[in-house]
């Protein structure tokens, strides 16, 4: 019965996800500031909140402040009324989340990708964990509501496949039905989308009562992607390229870049970009370096460096930070975000490295863009899954991100 909310497209249910995901971005909300944002007569709003309390969709949550006369019953949403699904699929993992409809992460599992493993092996792995997490938290099949999945691009997202699995172990992952296996597997609704899409959406649900309408995600690992949200709505371009940002040319004459020009950002502002900056630094003066530079270096070797403060690790940051802050300043300079979150793999991994992006963005920035806001973002290196269930919310409540 609860189910025909999220799947029914009459024009009451329509008024009545309306009112849904008006709480749901609040937090919590009196009937009076529903009714002056949705804009609704009083009766109206009434029965369509008496629909959502009967359906178990909503619940009160103490009261408001009095202005007068008796303090308003606040409304939210009931978080453990449904499940969500979500799935991080990257180069190296994929990680796989349940969640509650807040977003809050009930139970996780992560899966390594080797070489040696092809997707289906590991997608029926992945299946077989979100069964077996169902039945251990005893949720009846009809209360999860579908999976989402973040997944790095190019995307077919339609269609939920992968088209350039470069960086990936091994190639199989080019054109493998991502969408259509899960479907088959589990018999749930599955949304297949950019990874960064799904991390800056997990923000702007976690964000959405500070009144932030734009927010810009960028996300610094083995390449370097970007998400944008701008009054409530994915940003994505017509080629789904999230890697699209990385190929801002910063140094004309610069490092070869594997799309075929040359000075990109991310050959300077990724992790591959950040280990040759760190091998071209290595000069020899003490034995140490002399040791390693007869050996191969490995990201462990960076991080070590940067994090012990070491004079080449320091110059690695400091020159990643300056070519992702001239990047930042020209994406900042044209869509005017106003929460930029600086999250990925390079940024947890190297702590140094966030404060020195944010200095080196703030001093590039126009004049015009003087209240914006720099963050890591909340959830770190649980951004992609947890925003990747939010996908799922998003596509039942007529919000589709494809």
């Amino acid at each position: 019965m609860l189910n025909n909310f999220f799947i029914n497209h009459s024009a009451r249910t329509v008024h009545a996800k309306e009112i849904y995901n008006l709480i749901r971005k609040c937090n919590k909300i009196a009937k009076t500031d529903l009714q002056d944002a949705a804009r609704l007569p009083r009766t109206t709003l009434d029965r369509t909140i008496g629909d959502l309390l009967s359906m178990g969709l909503i619940e009160e949550t103490g009261m408001g402040e009095s202005c007068g006369g008796r303090p308003p019953v606040l409304y939210r949403i009931k978080s453990d009324a449904y499940y969500l699904v979500g799935i991080e699929l990257s180069r190296t993992v994929i990680k796989v989340a349940l969640t509650d409809l807040s977003l809050k992460i009930i139970n996780q599992s992560c899966l390594e990708i080797t070489g040696d493993t092809n997707p289906s092996d590991l997608l029926d792995e992945v299946a077989d964990y979100i069964k077996n997490i169902i039945s251990f938290k005893r949720i009846g099949e009809d209360r999860i509501l579908g999976i989402g999945v973040g997944a790095v691009g190019p995307l077919d997202k339609m269609n939920g496949v992968i088209k350039d699995s470069k960086g990936f172990i091994n190639d199989q992952w080019n054109d493998f039905p991502i969408k259509q296996f899960l479907q088959k597997k589990l018999r749930l609704p599955v949304v297949v989308n950019n990874g960064v899409n799904a991390a800056v959406l997990a923000e702007y649900w976690h964000n959405a009562g500070k009144s932030f309408k734009s927010i810009l995600y960028v996300l610094l690992g083995v390449g370097l992607r970007y998400g944008m949200i701008a009054d409530g709505e994915l940003i994505s371009d017509k080629a789904n390229n999230e890697d699209a940002y990385g190929h801002i040319i910063v140094e004309p004459s610069g490092r070869k870049c594997y799309c075929g020009n040359q000075g990109c950002i991310e050959s300077y502002a990724s992790i591959p970009g950040m280990i040759e900056s760190y091998k071209n630094l290595i000069s020899g003066k003490t034995s140490s370096q002399k040791k390693r530079k007869s050996k191969e270096i490995y990201w462990e070797n960076v991080c070590e460096a940067v994090n012990s403060r070491e004079e080449n690790g320091m110059k690695v940051v400091s020159d990643t930070a300056y070519y992702l802050g001239i990047g930042l300043a020209n994406i900042i300079n044209i869509l005017n975000p106003e929460l930029v979150i600086i999250g990925g793999n390079a940024i947890h991994a190297c702590e140094p490295l966030y404060a020195a992006t944010v200095l080196a963005a703030k001093e590039k920035i126009s004049k015009f863009h003087p209240n914006i806001v720099f963050s890591r973002g909340v959830f770190n290196e649980d951004a992609v899954v947890v925003g990747s269930a939010a996908l799922i919310m998003d596509y039942h409540l007529g919000k589709e991100t494809v």
